[in-house]
């Protein structure tokens, strides 16, 4: 047996310090944004076993709106409970090649904690907005419900970006814009990063 596997150990506190406030997905809270309708991807390494984030964006005008999402946590977990105090303790998840020492029960970071594809989440929302050269010009942060569309990894969006697979291209279609108004934003944010660290 896997000696991270064992460690997984959280005797008891499988659902001690579990907030009883279960998300029902047909009920939209009023105190957080609906962002159910945007186009969302989680973009990571295909060996990737941390699902916790997830963006998107849209170009408005001359500006670039990006939206950064990463799950809440705190609306599921009571704080100053077992539950909480063991995460606490274990302050982050730990990646092994041959498994996971998890910062949470694997039940709930799989489950509830894991956004994942074709599932509606609670996540806390970071909306940044820079201007046509890159530059930062504001931000919101907001608790909301977000409903992924796709997992994807590196390699695939390179492709797509890159046209080297028409099979790709087709089958994400509706997500071709979303990558490419990404890349832009990136090699803005690149090249502002160089000039800033060569003064």
């Amino acid at each position: 047996a896997c000696l991270v596997c064992e460690n997984d150990a959280y005797p008891a506190l499988d659902t001690a310090g579990l907030n009883r406030k279960k998300f029902d997905p047909a009920v939209r809270f009023v105190s957080m944004r609906c962002l159910g309708c945007m186009n969302l991807v989680w973009v990571a390494d295909a060996l990737s076993k941390g699902f916790d984030d997830a963006i998107s964006i849209e170009k408005v005008g001359n500006q670039f709106h990006l939206w950064v999402h990463i799950t809440d946590v705190s609306h599921f977990i009571t704080k100053g409970t077992a539950l909480d105090n063991e995460a606490y303790l274990r302050g982050t998840s730990v990646y092994f090649p041959d498994g996971v020492y998890p910062m949470f029960p694997t039940k709930l970071s799989n489950g509830i904690l894991s956004l994942n594809a074709k599932q509606d989440r609670l996540t806390l929302t970071a909306e940044i907005a820079f201007d046509s050269d890159g530059n930062q010009i504001g931000y919101q942060l907001y608790e909301s419900v977000i409903h992924v569309d796709e997992r994807m990894t590196y390699t695939v969006v390179r492709d797509i970006l890159e046209g080297d697979s028409q099979d790709l291209l087709k089958r994400y279609t509706h997500f071709v814009d979303l990558f490419r108004e990404m890349k832009v934003l990136a090699l803005l944010m690149r090249k502002l990063q160089k000039n800033y660290l060569s003064l």
